[in-house]
């Protein structure tokens, strides 16, 4: 009889995998076209890098569409993205209740675009999306980014 046993990777399972919170989620409702219609109009708009952010008070808004600030790895529409995504939408006010869903829609477009990355944040492995570990650089499967991202990288 032994006392013992061997088991490979057991550092993944243990450490890696302990560092991923894990959201419990079923299957989404309908799959929306809106996903792709908002990639569509965030590849039209022109984008503002920031490497650090200061205290100053910025104004982009004569010269792009939306800001990627790269060190906090966030997206924010300018008042002359928001005006564009009035008009290629058709709505009045972007920022009001009802049009919540789109204005999401749009500021996931954008971060799927400005700020993740093939092959650093994420991989297509077989046409699929897959997220890349970013401790390990090892795909994992089976996971999905949440909140609408994935969809929008997928749309992408």
């Amino acid at each position: 009889e032994y006392a013992f046993a061997i088991v490979d990777e057991i550092d993944s399972i243990l450490i890696d995998e302990a560092r991923t919170p894990l959201i419990i989620s079923g299957q989404g409702d309908i799959p929306t076209p809106l996903y792709g219609q908002a990639n569509a109009f965030a590849r039209t708009l022109k984008v503002k890098r920031i490497k650090e952010t200061d205290n100053r008070s910025y104004d982009y808004t004569e010269d792009c569409d939306y800001i990627v600030d790269e060190k906090a790895r966030s997206v924010s529409l300018t008042p002359s993205g928001v005006a564009k995504a009035e008009r290629h939408f058709n709505v009045e006010n972007l920022t009001s209740p009802e049009n919540n869903t789109l204005l999401h829609h749009i500021n996931q477009a954008i971060r799927a675009i400005g700020i993740m990355k093939r092959d650093v944040d994420y991989a297509v492995v077989d046409g699929k999306v897959l997220i890349v570990d970013t401790n390990t650089g090892r795909l994992m499967y089976g996971r999905r980014y949440n909140d609408g991202l994935h969809q929008a990288i997928e749309a992408k």
